[in-house]
């Protein structure tokens, strides 16, 4: 019984972060930053090295880390999950448009007065549970 709770858990939290399917025409509004933000990005056409099936666990691993680290870090920390090669964010009164350099999933932390800080890869939850406390520090209480 245990074993089937968990897996329909799971299925819950990754049926809750998949993109929907749909095509529109206009750029998503901007992120506005006005309190602690992570911006889990997966850029749509995100190349990797080797077969299609690392791109799909790459994904999968994504998500299901994503959804995790924004399950711990409710509360005071916004978490969003974007799937494009890029997005802007609103930020101390600047509009800023976030492109990375490479096409590679990767986590966006940002807070007013801040310089944001970009990590890339897929991170598991930890990890970006740590990076978020680094960067945030007292703003997470």
């Amino acid at each position: 019984m245990q074993r089937l709770s968990s897996a329909v858990i799971l299925f819950t939290i990754l049926l809750a972060v998949t993109p929907a399917p749909c095509k529109t025409s206009h750029k998503p509004a901007p992120f506005e930053i006005d309190r602690p933000t992570v911006i889990a990005f997966f850029p749509s056409e995100a190349k990797t090295e080797g077969k299609e099936t690392d791109a799909n666990d790459s994904l999968s691993d994504f998500q299901l880390y994503a959804a995790s680290a924004r399950q711990h870090l409710s509360g005071n920390i916004a978490f969003q999950v974007v799937y494009t090669r890029s997005f802007q964010v609103a930020l101390d009164g600047r509009l800023i448009t976030f492109r990375p350099p490479r096409a590679e999933p990767g986590y966006y932390f940002a807070m007013p007065g801040k310089k944001p800080r970009v990590e890339y890869g897929v991170m598991s939850d930890e990890d970006i549970e740590r990076i978020a406390q680094e960067y945030f520090g007292n703003a997470m209480k």
